[in-house]
């Protein structure tokens, strides 16, 4: 079962530190304009948000949410007196429009909670009733200003500058899936953050690493998900694929996969209290002996071994 952790206050700067000057007006014309978004499906970083402020301080809320998701380049497909929710085609930006957020509300005493979850769905598929009020039900239940993140987009943003801790595991999909959920518990500085973004989109073999990476993350714990499903998701075959990754990373797609999913693996087993059958399923092995094969050919060392090791370190 994954515990629910105590709140630890991250050392977070926001870009800046003003009361939004947005009119409602302007957040109007936001949703006016993702209403007219194509309804083709793609992958989609989804903010929600559960607002815990009323009065003025709700108000303020909004016009904030209004002023960074702008800045960030996301679309307000839903913003009213208790929720909202945004789209992004980025996560890392979902992240950072998230952590302003954060702090700009701290300043207004505007308290709220998001999550972060990423999709392979339509705008409208994105406010799906069901999945809406599941990810709602789950952000009342955090204290206020967390931010929690899914499975999936805590496997794009990597470790380097963020540290997470299990939160709990809520089902918030369509399939019935459990999406596991994390808090941040420690990041860098948004300028350290924003760095790294503009190094990492600066090259071309970056940018499609970041698109493999975060398809992958989406259909982590999906065991049929393989290299035909990946090359059509990025639009190329399977052979440019190949070549592709050989290229930039020295691995066949197919090693590729299990390696990010045996990363994951790792996280688990070092945050988690889940069996390694357990781990096993939810990153994409149906078959928990197979899965303590790989690992231990990938890190010398048995899933048991690795978790006895390094457990709450």
């Amino acid at each position: 079962m994954l515990m629910r952790p105590k709140m630890i206050t991250t050392n977070v700067q926001p870009i800046q530190i003003a009361t939004p000057s947005v009119t409602h007006d302007t957040l109007n014309a936001e949703q006016n304009e993702a209403s007219k978004s194509p309804s083709t499906k793609k992958l989609y970083t989804i903010m929600t948000g559960h607002s815990i402020a009323s009065g003025s301080n709700n108000s303020k809320y909004k016009m904030a949410i209004c002023k960074y998701v702008k800045t960030f380049n996301g679309i307000v497909l839903e913003c009213n007196a208790n929720a909202f929710v945004v789209l992004f085609e980025s996560a890392s930006k979902a992240v950072y429009c998230s952590l302003n957020i954060q702090a700009i509300c701290k300043v207004l005493n505007a308290a709220l909670n998001i999550s972060l979850d990423i999709k392979d769905c339509s705008p409208e598929d994105a406010i799906q009733e069901n999945s809406y009020n599941a990810t709602v039900a789950l952000l009342q239940t955090a204290v206020p200003y967390q931010i929690v993140l899914s499975q999936t987009v805590m496997t794009v943003l990597g470790s380097t500058h963020f540290k997470f801790k299990p939160y709990k595991t809520a089902f918030v999909s369509k399939d019935d899936r459990p999406t596991l959920f994390y808090s941040i518990i420690k990041c860098a500085t948004i300028n350290t953050l924003r760095t790294t973004e503009a190094i990492n989109t600066g090259s071309s073999n970056n940018v499609f690493l970041n698109k493999v990476t975060q398809i992958v993350g989406c259909h982590l714990s999906d065991d049929g998900f393989g290299v035909k499903a990946l090359s059509q998701h990025i639009g190329i075959s399977e052979r440019q694929l190949q070549r592709k990754l050989k290229a930039i990373v020295g691995q066949s797609p197919n090693t590729f996969i299990a390696m990010l999913r045996l990363k994951q693996a790792k996280v688990l087993l070092k945050n988690t209290n889940d069996s390694s059958s357990e781990i096993a399923f939810h990153i994409g092995f149906s078959n928990p002996s197979y899965f303590s094969k790989c690992f231990k050919n990938a890190f010398k060392m048995s899933p048991t071994t690795y978790r006895q090791r390094h457990k709450n370190a």
